[in-house]
Order: C-alpha cells, then structure tokens, then sequence
C-alpha cells in the first residue's frame, strides 16, 4: 500500500527531494520515493470541479446583472419616452428637473426592490441547492445576502440614472406641442 509523506520546508521543495531519498535509503533499504511534488499540486485534481463550478457560476451572474441592468435601462427609457407628454405637463405646472429625476428614480427603485425581495425569497427557497456550491457560508448568511441586494439595487438606480436625467432635460412647449 502506497505511503504518502508532507514535509514542510522554508526552502525550495525541489532542492530536499534527493536528501529525501538518501534519507529513506538509509533508514528502510526495502522503500524507494516514487515521486515528490508540492503540495499545491495534490490539491490541484479535487479544486478543479469546483473552481470551474464557481468561475462558470460568476461569469453566469455578471451576464445575468448586465442583462438585468441593461433590462430595466430600457424600461425606464421607454417609460420616460412614453410619459414625455405628461413630464411636460407637470413641467408646465411648476415640477422641477429634481421632481421628475425623483419621480423617475423613484419608479426604477420600486421595480428593483420588487426584484430583490422576489429575489430573496427565491434565493431562500432555493438555499437547500445552493448549499454545495458554498464554502464557509451558509445560504442564509445575512450579510452576503445584504451585500448582494445593496449591489444590485446600484446597478439598478445606476440603470435608473441616465433616463431619470433625461427626464429633467424635456422642453415642457415641446413635450405640450408634441403628438
């Protein structure tokens, strides 16, 4: 039955490997080193499933934030399109730029919260799946999860921003006289 031995040096592991032998020669005759690595490389084999597991994972999760990211960019830029007419109005009836940002923030904020809480709970129900895929977090980890939803209502209020700005630049004679 093969033996496995670790040694830990301060030194090059590749420069103690021929004293290793000498050593094992002169001890036990009958035993020769087969072969010697580092350690990193016996851990090698076992991480490679689950390092491409995460990589996949994460690649997965950034396209699935830019999609959702650029998703409600649209949505918001087509609801400010949609509303110009009624944006001018409230223009014409003395809102500021600010009342229209807010407005239209406020609608992107609404819709990336429903997003979240749905998101959460999906994430709670489907913690029992998760739970292989961790390591040294539980799938109900307050705080990862606070972190994550924090990060995805920016991106949101990030998507939110540029129509919300855009918002503020309509012309209320020409939102009025349009259509």
């Amino acid at each position: 039955m093969p033996m496995k031995l670790a040694i830990r040096t301060s030194g090059s592991p590749a420069d103690l490997v021929p004293t290793i032998r000498r050593v094992i020669a002169e001890t036990e005759p009958g035993v020769a080193l087969a072969s010697a690595a580092p350690f990193g490389t016996f851990l090698e084999a076992p991480l490679a499933q689950p390092r491409l597991n995460a990589l996949l994972l994460g690649v997965f999760a950034g396209a699935a934030v830019a999609l959702a990211a650029v998703g409600l960019f649209g949505a918001m830029a087509t609801m400010v399109r949609q509303r110009t007419r009624e944006l001018g109005v409230r223009m014409a009836l003395g809102a500021t730029a600010r009342d229209l940002q807010r407005m239209v923030m406020r609608r992107g904020l609404m819709i990336a919260g429903v997003g979240s809480a749905l998101g959460l709970l999906g994430a709670l129900l489907a913690n029992r799946l998760l739970v292989a895929l961790l390591y040294e977090v539980t799938a109900t980890d307050l705080a990862t999860l606070t972190a994550v939803t924090g990060f995805l209502v920016g991106i949101a209020a990030l998507a939110s921003l540029v129509p919300a700005q855009s918002a503020t630049r309509i012309d209320a004679v020409i939102a009025l006289r349009a259509e």
